[in-house]
Order: structure tokens, then C-alpha cells, then sequence
């Protein structure tokens, strides 16, 4: 009771019952310590788990935000506006969201050395693990937004809450060039099955065909477009629409052409190369120490940019080489860069001619695999220059945005926005959408609007003074640009907050509140949220937490703990745990949780990190038998003092805590412990076979209780082998292999398998009672026998034996080409071309006037004796190892041939027969004129 108490007051209070309850009973005369809160976090690199995998996820979140423009280019379509502007700010939304995930503590760009680059990647992989559940929320995010979008644009159908989403990715065959005639294969792989697709091929908007096709592997979708050879050369849209998900859908590009260059190859080293078209961000993924080939061929003479960035534009960094060839063959370099502005990604601007094509390799440096984009611009793309005291009347075509560039001043925050041409209202209200980025390609977006109550749009942004930003505004329906752009001081400067002094926020939907704080000593800092004037009866609503050093709101802080509805008042009030530096003023971020409103109170406090933890090994549910070694990792900002493992609630052993785990540190490197693992040792024969609660608890210097693990583990200890499998059989299937089936074995608790055995040597273990084995030499004999596991590892006796013979009876080749290569008055020399066999091992009978004169191994023979005046029919058959024979050659004939001729009623000759016996049939047509002449014996 004691152990497992969790106190319902302080000691003097009214609700201490269960101490009270203790100190009767004679068990403690002492409070019980405060049992803290933990966060059973997955562990950052184990080996009972699988490690997450960005480049797959990355993969998904790039197939995610196709779907949503896709989404949006069919509401645009639609003039469905509204659904539009809702699918463009989602996808910048969580772009950016997805970006910041992916963004790693140290600028990689600051970095010293190379050295330095692949260590920090290595971190970077480690930290991705670490936030595998925020990449799960952006996921979810994503589908939700999905549904709901499509939901609106096809309400008939079925309802956003029930339409099945169609998580695709592994695409292949995209973005690739072909001939005109040529098949090309595009696919996908799916994460739920479908049971059919609609495929449309388009060009532009015009609709070239359209199918329904039942897919053969509902989990892999593949397509085979054959385009006919009449079919103009150019750009073509494939897409798989999903009949079952209305909405959902699935892009394939594809380049016709006059010459095939998709498959071209470089001669060296047989490379495929890619299509590069201009101004297409193109994701790929090189392996170490190999690379990547684009064509590039531009359409007019000009300065172009050719670079690198992160994967899908929100990825980590990757350290890349770029260079450009004249030639196919990659032996005439025209230019190369390896770190460009955006350090470690690459850049290269320079003048490109028109019509000509150039070949752009890419590939990381020193041999690293690369995670990337590539594309290629007109440089530049800017089109004007803003200053905060002036405006910009802005007009472009249907489709096309325009790019002005600003340079903030000072650091603060400026209010972007845009109003009517010139002024006037009689210029007509633009549909306006803006977005802001640090680079003039267009690579690096901070943020986007597009106003829901006006047309216009209107953006408040925090931005560092000196630095230059590009503002990219377009028409969000795709209408033509003309609207005035201006840009002003924004909100206020960031509201100061002390320590211990809560102050309460509240702003409208979809804008935020910037606190300044500034420590006097370095320490860890709880900085937290909860309901507004603590009173959550006034209301409650879903909150985002971000600290920054700087404020401009560019360079995050790392926490070292953040979780909503652990620290907080509820769950939706986030909390976080951050080391901060003395004099040095940091910027606190509060914004609602998906574009909603703030309405809450922020607190700042003294306070450690947390405990945080994971039993690695067992794991729940886990079945386990015998003694077994356990580990895991705890950190602690107290410092631990102790790690215990119970087992229903019973402490039965103090685990060794202090084992190297430089994942951990890391993943939480503020914690500064390189020793954060345990293991211990656990004999779970000394227990009931059956179910067992499993607890892992941590006690820190302050002898605060932290529960790290509790679950349900299952022990059994088994020592009864399973029953002999029985009724062995093999028989040979597809002339060479054996199939192999016996009658199940029994167990008192469970078989989960079967060795198969052929001698003494283990073939394979299999769950089933089945096994066909794989091609074997023929006209041998082969023997097998099985055994039966159960869950214990137990192994039964042996099976009966099974013996099988694989005969041969297939004849080999008919020898080809008999001929005579040497002959005299008595003698023939004979040679032929070789036959064939499955067995490999063969002889040639020669045969003369039907009997056998003569076995070799080799295509020649000589006949010997022969006599004048004898006819002699020779002819030559292959024999095998089995006894197998050929049919015979081609014959030759030696000797005198006397011919009979006989005839039709016409007096013509109807056949002829020799001496030897053949008979050869003369065929004519109906005019009596000569057709033919076979032998017909």
C-alpha cells in the first residue's frame, strides 16, 4: 500500500488518509515523497524497436502536399474559393510546421569543417527519432485536412469523417522523359489497399483518355501508358483518382518527345538520366558514393541558378557537390560549386544558351548519401524593391506571382499587406495571397496569408533588421495580378515578462503574442501556460509554445522538455523546460495550435527538466522465458538515484544504472548525461507462467518517484518438447524441386514452428507445414526430416524420414549440322554440332543403316570399312546420363540410289521411291503445274 500510494495532500492536510493509514500500521512514520510526472518517451535508438526513417517519411509528407495542391488546382478548377484558399494555407502551414521539425540545433551553415557537417547530420538522425510523434501529428494533419477538404468539395458522396484516406508513397516512374510510341511504367506503393482506380491522362486541361482498372496488388499500383506515336510531343499529366475516396488523388508527370533522353545513358557507368524542366523542384535520394544526372536545356539565353536544397523544402540539411557537363558522357566540366550561400547545399550562377543541353551531376560530398531537392531558375527572379515608406503597384498574367524584395530596417515586427491598384477602388477588389521568404529563389519560406474576411491580404511578421526578405505575391484563384503592396511597422515590440510573474494573453484567430524575457542567472527555466487568470471556467483554447534567441523569431531555442497536459492545467495548455543564459533576452512565442485564437495565461519559473525515460527491453506484451537481461534509459534533472523493477508492485531487483547511451545525450543533450542507461537481470522462472505487471521506477537525489515503464509482460516457462511431426512426404514438383508436407505436431502451450532438415543440415524453419524447396540437381536422391518448436524453444524428436529420388526424362538437343568432313574408298569422317542436356552429361551414338557403329563423347567419329557398292543411311543421336535419347540428325546417304518413278492418270510422275525405301510425292496445282516435292516416309 505503502509503495504504491499516491499521497491526496500535503502532510498537514485533511487528505493524507493513506499516510495516516501507513504510520498505523507500523510501515513508515515519514510522508510519503511526491510521485513527479513522467514522460515515457520512445526511445531514441534501441534495439528491440525500429529506428524511424525520415527519408520515409519525408516521402510520405512530399506525397501528402501533392495531394493538397492537387486538391487545390481542382478547386481552382471548380471555382470552389473558399476550398482554394483553405487547401493553400494548409499546405504553407504545414510546410512550415514540417520545416521546423526538421531544422537542427546548430545552423549547419556555421559550421567549421566537413567533419563537423556529418556529425551534426548523424544528430540530426538521432533527433528525428526522438520526434517521430510530432512527424505522426503532421501526418495526421495532413490526412485530416485531406478529408475535410475533400469532403467539402464532393459533399455528396461521403462525409469528410468517413472518406478513406489514400496514404501513398514510393512513387516511380514520375517526372520521366519518353519517346513518342514507348511504354512507360508509373506506380505507387499504398499503406491501405484500394479496389479500384480511375487513370486520366491529360495535356494541359484537355483530357486525352480515361480508364477504370482493377489494380492486380491493391497495396502496389501500377500503370503501363503507352502513348501513340501521332500524339504531340510535350507535357503530360497522368493521375490515379481513387472512385472509393473522392477527392484523393495521386500526379504522375511524363515528357513526350521526338527522342527518348529518359533512357539515355552515360557511357562509363551505365547512369539514367533525369529530365530537368525549368523552375521543378525535383526530390531525390543518392546513395553513398554514387550520384544523380539531370538534362537540363533551356529555351533562351539567360543567367540561370541551378541549386540545391532541403528534401520537399522542409527537410534537414544535406552536404552536396554540383557540377555542370557539355556533354552526356560527364567529361567536359563547364562549371561546379560545393557550398553555395546556403551552406552545405550547392548553387551555381551562370549564363546557359538557349536550345542547348547541358548534364548536371549531383552528389554528396566526400561520398555521403543525399537527401535533397535540385531545380533550376531564371536568375533573378526579383522584380522590384520595397521600402517601408513606399508602395508597389503590382501586375502580372493569369497564373503568374511576382516577387518584390524588402529590407527590414530594424528587428520587430512590420505589417505586410495589400490594397487596391493604385489606390483606387475603381481598379477592382484582387484576391490577393502573400508569402514571405529569405531568398530570392523562393527556397525558404517564414510565412504566408491569405486573409479569410477580405480579399486582400494583410500579414504581420517578425523580421531582423539588415537582413533582406523577398515577398512573392499572387492571385490565389489564379486571375490576374493587379494590386498595390506595401509594408508598415507592425504590432508593438515583444511585451516584457519577469520572472514569477504570470501575465495573461489573448489574441484572435491565426496571429500570435511575442514575450521578452531576460534571466539574470543561467539555470533551467520552466516556462508554462495554463487557463487565462488561472480560472479555466473563463474558457480554454489550444496553444503553441516556441522560444527564440533572437527577435526576429529566426533561431529557435531547444527544449529541453516540452509536452502539453503533463505540467500544465489541461491538455491543451503546453509547458516547457529551457536552459537560458544571464543578460541574454530570449523571445517567447504564443500562438493557437492550428491558426486559432490565444486565450490563456504564460508563467515563467525557476525549474529543472524533468524525468524522461524508456524501458527498452521487455516490451509490452512481450513473452519471455528463463533469465533475461532488461535495459532501458531515464534522465533526470534532479539526478537519479536509483532505478527499481517491480513485479506486481513488488520490488524484486535494483537495476545498474550509469551504461553509456550517447543516443540519449543526443537526443537531450541539455540533460549533459552520457550515462543515462540501466540494465538488470530478471529470472521470471522464479514466477507464475502467465500475466505479470511490470513497473520500472526511478528515485531521484530528492527522493521524488518517477514511474518509467508499467505494462502487462507474460512469463513462460515451459519445458514439455512438442509431439514428432508425422507422415513426412516429398514429391517432386516442376521437374526439379520437392514439396515437402507433414501432419501438424502438439504442444501443451503452442508449436510456432518447424526445422527443416535434408541430411544433418538446416534448410530453413517455416510456420506453416509446407515447404517446397528450391531447384536441385536431377537424378539424385534426396532425404528430409522435420522438427517441431514451441514458445519455450523446445525442439521434438525427428519426423520419419523422407526419401525422393528426382529422375531425369527429358532427352537432350537433336545434334545439328551432321556432315561429312573427310572420306575414302573404305572410310567416312563425320562432325556435327552439339547437343544439350538438364544433366550435363552426354554421348553420341552413330548409327549406320540403323545400327549403332560407334559412342563418343566428342562431335566427331569415323567410320570405318565400308564396302563398294552398299548404300549406308548414317545418322547421329544424342544420349544422356538416364538413357534419354534425342531424335536423330539430319541423315547422309552414301552409296547408289535406284529410282522408281510412278504416275497419275495425267502421265505425270506421282512419286518417286529409291532404292533405300524413301518415297518422295511430286504436288501440282490445277493448271498441271509443279508445286512441290516431299518425302512422305
Amino acid at each position: 500500500m505503502y509503495e504504491t500510494a499516491t499521497p491526496l495532500g500535503t502532510a498537514t492536510e485533511f487528505g493524507n488518509g493513506l499516510v495516516n493509514v501507513a504510520k498505523a500500521l507500523g510501515i513508515t512514520d515519514q510522508p510519503i515523497p511526491p510521485i513527479k510526472p513522467v514522460t515515457t518517451s520512445p526511445t531514441p535508438d534501441t534495439a528491440s524497436t525500429q529506428p524511424f526513417d525520415i527519408l520515409d517519411r519525408d516521402d510520405k509528407m512530399t506525397i501528402l502536399s501533392e495531394k493538397l495542391l492537387n486538391l487545390k488546382s481542382r478547386a481552382l478548377s471548380m471555382k470552389k474559393t473558399d476550398l482554394v484558399k483553405e487547401a493553400d494555407r494548409l499546405y504553407h502551414t504545414l510546410q512550415l510546421k514540417n520545416k521546423k521539425l526538421h531544422q537542427s540545433d546548430t545552423s549547419a551553415a556555421a559550421a567549421a569543417s566537413k567533419d563537423q557537417l556529418k556529425q551534426q547530420a548523424e544528430q540530426a538522425h538521432l533527433r528525428y527519432r526522438v520526434l517521430a510523434p510530432e512527424f505522426d501529428r503532421i501526418q495526421e494533419e495532413y490526412l485530416q485536412g485531406i478529408r475535410t477538404i475533400a469532403g467539402k468539395m464532393f459533399p455528396s458522396s461521403r462525409s469528410d469523417q468517413n472518406s478513406e484516406a489514400v496514404v501513398s508513397s514510393k512513387k516511380f516512374g514520375d517526372l520521366a522523359e519518353i519517346h513518342r510510341g514507348d511504354a512507360h511504367t508509373i506506380g505507387l506503393t499504398l499503406e491501405n489497399p484500394v479496389s479500384e482506380l480511375v487513370v486520366e491522362v491529360k495535356q494541359g486541361e484537355i483530357v486525352i483518355s480515361s480508364e477504370r482498372v482493377i489494380p492486380s496488388d491493391p497495396l502496389r499500383l501500377q500503370y503501363i501508358w503507352q502513348p501513340d506515336t501521332s500524339i504531340a510531343s510535350g507535357e503530360y499529366t497522368i493521375s490515379f483518382l481513387y472512385p472509393d475516396s473522392p477527392g484523393w488523388e495521386d500526379r504522375f508527370t511524363v515528357y513526350v518527345s521526338d527522342t527518348a533522353y529518359g533512357s539515355q545513358t552515360v557511357t562509363a557507368s551505365a547512369v539514367t538520366i533525369y529530365t530537368m524542366a525549368l523552375g521543378t523542384a525535383y526530390n531525390f535520394d543518392v546513395p553513398e558514393n554514387d550520384y544523380r544526372v539531370y538534362k537540363f536545356t533551356p529555351s533562351s539565353t539567360n543567367y540561370y541558378r541551378i541549386f540545391t536544397d532541403p528534401y520537399n523544402g522542409n527537410g534537414g540539411d544535406s552536404d552536396t557537390v554540383v557540377e555542370v557537363y557539355s556533354d552526356i558522357n560527364l567529361t567536359h566540366l563547364l562549371y561546379e560549386n560545393d557550398d553555395g550561400s546556403t551552406a552545405p547545399f550547392s548553387e551555381i550562377d551562370d549564363s546557359f544558351t538557349g536550345g542547348v543541353s547541358y548534364y548536371v551531376k549531383v552528389y554528396g560530398y566526400s561520398g555521403q548519401s543525399v537527401h535533397a531537392r535540385i531545380k533550376a531558375v531564371i536568375s533573378p527572379l526579383v522584380s522590384g524593391m520595397l521600402t517601408i515608406t513606399s508602395t508597389a503597384d503590382v501586375t502580372s498574367p493569369a497564373g503568374q506571382n511576382k516577387v518584390i524584395k524588402f529590407v527590414a530596417t530594424t528587428s520587430g515586427a512590420y505589417k505586410i499587406s495589400t490594397t487596391y491598384y493604385a489606390g483606387s477602388s475603381a481598379q477592382g477588389i484582387n484576391d490577393t495571397v502573400l508569402y514571405v521568404y529569405t531568398d530570392p529563389y523562393l527556397s525558404n519560406m517564414i510565412d504566408s496569408m491569405d486573409a479569410d474576411g477580405s480579399l486582400f491580404a494583410t500579414m504581420n511578421v517578425n523580421l531582423v533588421g539588415g537582413r533582406v526578405y523577398f515577398i512573392e505575391i499572387g492571385n490565389i484563384i489564379g486571375e490576374p495580378l493587379k494590386a498595390r503592396l506595401s509594408v508598415a511597422s507592425g504590432a508593438a515590440a515583444a511585451t516584457v515578462i519577469s520572472l514569477n510573474a504570470p501575465v495573461n494573453a489573448s489574441t484572435t484567430a491565426g496571429t500570435a503574442k511575442v514575450y521578452k524575457f531576460t534571466p539574470s542567472v543561467t539555470r533551467g527555466y520552466h516556462i508554462g501556460t495554463d487557463c487565462y487568470n488561472s480560472n479555466c471556467d473563463l474558457g480554454m483554447s489550444d496553444h503553441k509554445l516556441e522560444v527564440f534567441s533572437d527577435v526576429g523569431l529566426t533561431n529557435p531555442v531547444p527544449f529541453g522538455y516540452f509536452i502539453p497536459g503533463v505540467l500544465g492545467s489541461d491538455s491543451v495548455y503546453p509547458d516547457a523546460y529551457v536552459r537560458l543564459n544571464a543578460q541574454t533576452s530570449y523571445y517567447i512565442k504564443l500562438s493557437g495550435l492550428d491558426g486559432g485564437k490565444v486565450y490563456g495565461r504564460l508563467f515563467i519559473e525557476n525549474g529543472e527538466y524533468p524525468t524522461q525515460g524508456h524501458n527498452d527491453y521487455p516490451a509490452s506484451g512481450q513473452t519471455l522465458t528463463g533469465a533475461i537481461t532488461g535495459w532501458g534509459w531515464v534522465i533526470d534533472g534532479s539526478i537519479t538515484n536509483k532505478v527499481e523493477v517491480l513485479i506486481d508492485n513488488i520490488v524484486q531487483v535494483q537495476a545498474v544504472y550509469g551504461d553509456n547511451r550517447e543516443d540519449v545525450y543526443n537526443a537531450y543533450p541539455l540533460y549533459n548525461n552520457h550515462y543515462a542507461g540501466y540494465h538488470f537481470t530478471l529470472n521470471t522462472a522464479l514466477f507464475t507462467n502467465g500475466a505479470h505487471n511490470f513497473k520500472v521506477r526511478e528515485t531521484d537525489n530528492n527522493g521524488a518517484l518517477s514511474i518509467i515503464a508499467n505494462y502487462t509482460i507474460i512469463f513462460q516457462n515451459d519445458s514439455v518438447p512438442p509431439s514428432s511431426p508425422t507422415n513426412l512426404v516429398g514429391t517432386v514438383v516442376n521437374g526439379n524441386q520437392i514439396q515437402l508436407t507433414w501432419s501438424p505436431a502438439a504442444d501443451n502451450v503452442g508449436v510456432t514452428g518447424y526445422r527443416v532438415y535434408s541430411g544433418s543440415s538446416l534448410l530453413t524453419t517455416v510456420a506453416s507445414t509446407t515447404f517446397t524447396t528450391a531447384a536441385l540437381p536431377i537424378a539424385q536422391s534426396y532425404s528430409y526430416t522435420v522438427v517441431a518448436l514451441d514458445t519455450a524453444g523446445n525442439v521434438s524428436g525427428a519426423s520419419n524420414q523422407a526419401n525422393v529420388y528426382i529422375a531425369d526424362t527429358a532427352p537432350p538437343t537433336v545434334p545439328s549440322n551432321l556432315t561429312i568432313t573427310g572420306r575414302t574408298q573404305t572410310s567416312v569422317s563425320l562432325g556435327w554440332g552439339a547437343s544439350t542436356d538438364n544433366s550435363g552429361s552426354l554421348v553420341y551414338d552413330i548409327y549406320s543403316n540403323g545400327v549403332v557403329v560407334g559412342t563418343v563423347t566428342t562431335m566427331s567419329f569415323t567410320i570405318q570399312g565400308l564396302l563398294a557398292g552398299t548404300n549406308y543411311s548414317i545418322v547421329v543421336k544424342a544420349r544422356d546420363g538416364s538413357g534419354n535419347a534425342s531424335a536423330a540428325s539430319n541423315e547422309i546417304y552414301l552409296g547408289y540410289r535406284i529410282m522408281t518413278y510412278h504416275y497419275d492418270d495425267a502421265n505425270r510422275i506421282d512419286y518417286v521411291q529409291l532404292s533405300t525405301g524413301q518415297k518422295y510425292k511430286y504436288n501440282y496445282d490445277h493448271n498441271g503445274n509443279l508445286l512441290s516435292i516431299i518425302r512422305i516416309n
